[in-house]
């Protein structure tokens, strides 16, 4: 196991992540290794702005749809489950206890959004991205984004095993007490990226959420 204390020892682990990490076993330092001085340079995600008052979200009026925005809106108790959504953008908005279980996005974005208590289990995601996102407490089970980009964002003490960002960029962007045995970190650029007391394991953890 490789847990991470805080944010200057993070990297240190790096030559037991590059197991599932690269998808292989490597002998030789990881190219996004970052050094001491370099890991303190790090800055905090910023936190997401979000209007006062929060509109309430009603489906099917505000559900997933191509091409659909929706701006300043609190998603609580929401089914957005196995939609199939290409250019779909989020600004300002809240979701409380609000499922993405099985959703495929294409070129989605997410800006100054929180996610709390969520389930985003098997969502998929391409070419898509998140700025200035919080997401605490939420199951991740087996997402995947590829070729995404994140900037400033927390992932807050979630469940995330088998989680993938395969050829994904990070910058000020942070992982806190989460659970990520398996993750997949393939080719992703990890340079703008802290773990903080996570546990990349090599062995998922088979428990219940």
């Amino acid at each position: 196991m490789c847990e991470s204390k805080d944010y200057e020892v993070a990297v240190t682990c790096h030559m037991d992540l590059s197991r599932h990490i690269r998808g292989k076993i490597t002998r030789t330092p990881l190219p996004w290794t970052l050094t001491h001085q370099q890991q303190k340079r790090l800055k905090a995600p910023a936190a997401p702005k979000l209007p006062s008052p929060l509109g309430v979200a009603q489906l099917p009026e505000h559900d997933m749809e191509d091409d659909g925005t929706y701006r300043g809106l609190e998603f609580n108790g929401s089914d957005l489950t196995s939609r199939e959504v290409d250019a779909a953008e989020y600004e300002g908005c809240r979701f409380v206890v609000t499922s993405f279980a099985g959703s495929q996005l294409r070129r989605a974005g997410f800006v100054n959004v929180e996610l709390e208590r969520c389930d985003l289990s098997n969502m998929t995601a391409r070419a898509s991205g998140m700025h200035r996102v919080r997401t605490s407490a939420s199951r991740l089970t087996g997402m995947t984004w590829t070729e995404c980009a994140f900037r400033d964002v927390l992932f807050d003490a979630c469940r995330a095993d088998l989680i993938g960002f395969r050829f994904s960029t990070f910058k000020n962007t942070v992982f806190r007490d989460c659970t990520m045995p398996e993750a997949n970190f393939q080719n992703a650029d990890l340079r703008g990226v802290r773990f903080e007391r996570c546990d990349l394991s090599l062995n998922p953890r088979r428990d219940s959420c």
